[in-house]
């Protein structure tokens, strides 16, 4: 018979060493005591070593049986095994390990575990759970290691069934997962914004000196990140980065947004960038898609931002987006939208126009504008309102004594059965929580969106058959403005030119913010079809009652930085709080050094904020922190369920960091 090797522990061999000198010492004083104990050691010794050998003799006769069971591969599988593993008799006893789980005991400085139950090495391994189900799973830690151990039943009940467990190492395998996720690629466009509003009368000097110095800024970002840059067009480049070089560009907010602005050509213009990020996962295709995405979302919510998302484009996140929106739109879109609503209008039976909750002067005057296309094409348009709940009651009023009487249709009164085959258009937001009614919006299959406002991420209006979103316009007003003189047989009236310019005047507050040429194109439109700005300037007068409110509201303002104001009503709210919170705002940016204004009240459980700012501040940017949107210097908020003092102080603190930031920048 092949001989058996005995394994003596270490305890055991210092205790067997103890009762000896103990023998040994006793015989010094009393022989024959002495002798009685070293007679009683070594037979103690002698059975411990026969028991040892009988165990051992048992464990390999098992062994043995094992082995000739399996075959001359599996047991070279097992042996050379790429990970530690251990095998178990039914008793859940350790029978046998390879040489990787003996260099686990090695690197722990366990003693050997032959013979020992499997519970013994961790507690929440539960064998009789395992024989119950003829396998397991469990997250262990075992020698200051984190493992995943399986443990699965093998061979057939009997004298050959044991219990194979593998040991995987998650520390390891976690290392490699981050190591690869860190080499996963990135795809980034960055588009150099303000190239197409370089002036013809620049000479070409000035315009290759000015593309050049923001190329090199664009080659330096590159050798940063380590990356690959490709310039497929003048104005538009390709990085290809490795992800954890994504880390260092958040922390430093993108910075290359506000050093190009260094870059100018004389006064005339600076250089601004969007880009986008797409993370990968593997899939470079995937990845490229998520990075256009990410550069048409930056785009469309004004440029001069960065915009980062994975290939699932679930979460985007945004840095910069603090200039003004510059007017890079194309007349040649506007065509296209044109002929796409004649379409759809043509095709339906009727067409119903709804805006946004409290519905204002530009929401009504675009509805009054798609109502003139609609009828001009043949179908019957109805504006759907809100008789309660509206900021514009004295242009409604003055519509109700015209023909639009019969267009205008309360909103309580639409029907499920008026919505068949009938088209909404939704004008002046994209937002289904600032949509006039949800409601209604859900019993119509043809949706088309028309709207100004910045993109938001989530909670928008999808599935549309037409959208017209241009956030570089300066209102709802103006985009149907010109949508209307792309209609057949469109010619606007005095009524309609005169609504449709008082949403203008009203969003840009008198043609002081976010106008561009082409609002002005479309104002001067509005004025040859009989708009009067005196008669518009009625729809703006405030009754004295209303004006002193508003200078109340006024002061309860307080400056939270050098140039940020925040005034808060925590008293009753008012009869028409929502357009003089708005009003105050407006006010508050004609005091010196004032550049950007918030205005909190409480309706019930809502908290409402109107922020107002000039163009050197951004309340959307605050305000979209807070769950909000709108635009540059436009935007507000609205916050359920918390205390306006709570929220006041929330506010505070998003300025003041920003400010902060701003300062390190």
């Amino acid at each position: 018979m092949k001989s058996i090797k005995i394994n003596v522990t270490r305890l055991e061999i210092t205790l067997y060493c103890v009762l000896a000198v103990f023998s040994f010492a006793t015989m010094a004083v009393q022989l024959w005591l002495g002798l009685a104990e070293l007679v009683f050691t070594a037979i103690y010794i002698a059975f411990n070593l026969i028991t040892l050998e009988k165990r051992n003799r048992h464990l390999y006769t098992y062994l043995q049986n094992i082995t000739s069971y399996l075959d001359e591969a599996t047991r070279e599988n097992l042996t050379n095994f790429p990970m530690p593993i251990t095998l178990l008799n039914d008793k859940g006893e350790i029978i046998w390990y390879n040489e990787l789980f003996h260099q686990v005991l090695h690197d722990g400085h366990i003693q050997e575990i032959f013979g020992q139950k499997v519970h013994a090495i961790n507690k929440n391994i539960s064998f009789e759970n395992v024989k119950k189900h003829q396998s397991g799973k469990y997250d262990i830690t075992f020698a200051d290691k984190k493992y995943t151990v399986y443990i699965l039943s093998q061979g057939e009940e009997g004298k050959d069934h044991f219990y194979a467990v593998y040991w995987m190492d998650n520390h390891t395998l976690h290392e490699q997962i981050n190591k690869l996720r860190g080499d996963t690629l990135c795809v980034a466009y960055i588009l150099l914004d303000s190239y197409d509003e370089i002036p013809e009368n620049v000479t070409a000097l000035q315009k290759t000196n000015f593309v050049t110095r923001v190329d090199v800024r664009v080659r330096q970002l590159a050798k940063m990140v380590n990356g690959l840059v490709q310039k497929p067009e003048t104005d538009k480049y390709m990085l290809i980065f490795e992800r954890r070089y994504l880390e260092a560009l958040k922390e430093s907010k993108f910075k290359i947004l506000s050093e190009v602005k260094d870059i100018r050509i004389e006064n005339i213009l600076h250089a601004t960038l969007s880009i986008g990020v797409g993370i990968g996962d593997g899939d470079i295709l995937k990845t490229d898609e998520a990075a256009r995405s990410a550069l048409d979302l930056a785009l469309s919510r004004g440029g001069d931002q960065a915009a980062i998302t994975n290939t699932e484009k679930e979460r985007f996140e945004f840095y910069g987006g603090n200039s003004e929106n510059s007017n890079r739109r194309k007349r040649v879109k506007v065509r296209l939208v044109a002929d796409a609503l004649t379409a759809q209008i043509e095709r339906a039976d009727a067409v119903y126009i709804m805006g946004h909750k409290f519905a204002d002067l530009d929401c009504i005057g675009a509805s009054v504008g798609v109502a003139k296309c609609v009828s001009s094409l043949g179908k019957k348009p109805y504006i759907l309102y809100n008789l309660q709940e509206n900021l514009c009651q004295d242009m409604l009023d003055m519509l109700m004594e015209t023909e639009y009487r019969d267009v205008l249709l309360e909103l309580s009164h639409m029907t499920r059965q008026m919505a068949e085959n009938a088209l909404l258009v939704v004008v002046d937001t994209h937002d289904l929580d600032y949509i006039e009614s949800e409601r209604v919006l859900h019993m119509f299959r043809d949706v088309v969106v028309i709207d100004h406002h910045r993109p938001a991420v989530e909670g928008t209006i999808t599935d549309t058959v037409v959208t017209f979103h241009e956030p570089n316009a300066s209102s709802c007003s103006e985009m149907v403005t010109e949508l209307s003189e792309n209609i057949k047989n469109c010619r606007l009236n005095k009524i309609e030119a005169r609504v449709l310019l008082a949403g203008i005047i009203l969003d840009t507050k008198n043609f002081t913010e976010r106008t561009g040429a082409r609002t002005f194109e479309a104002a001067a439109t509005l004025r040859k079809a009989g708009a009067d700005p005196q008669e518009i300037r009625g729809f703006f007068k405030n009754d004295l009652e209303s004006y002193r409110k508003q200078m109340e509201v006024i002061t309860t303002a307080e400056m939270v930085t050098d140039h940020i104001a925040v005034a808060c009503w925590d008293r009753e709210p008012f009869d028409g709080i929502k357009v003089i919170a708005a009003k105050a705002a407006d006010e508050l940016l004609n005091v010196a050094e004032i550049t950007g204004a918030f205005v909190l009240y409480q309706e019930g459980d809502l908290v409402h904020i109107s922020g107002r700012c000039d163009a050197n501040y951004n309340v959307q940017t605050v305000l979209e922190q807070m769950g909000g949107g709108g635009h540059r210097g436009s935007a507000g908020a609205q916050i359920r369920d918390v205390p306006l003092e709570d929220v006041r102080k929330q506010l505070i603190d998003i300025i003041r960091k920003g400010e902060e930031e701003g300062e390190e920048k």
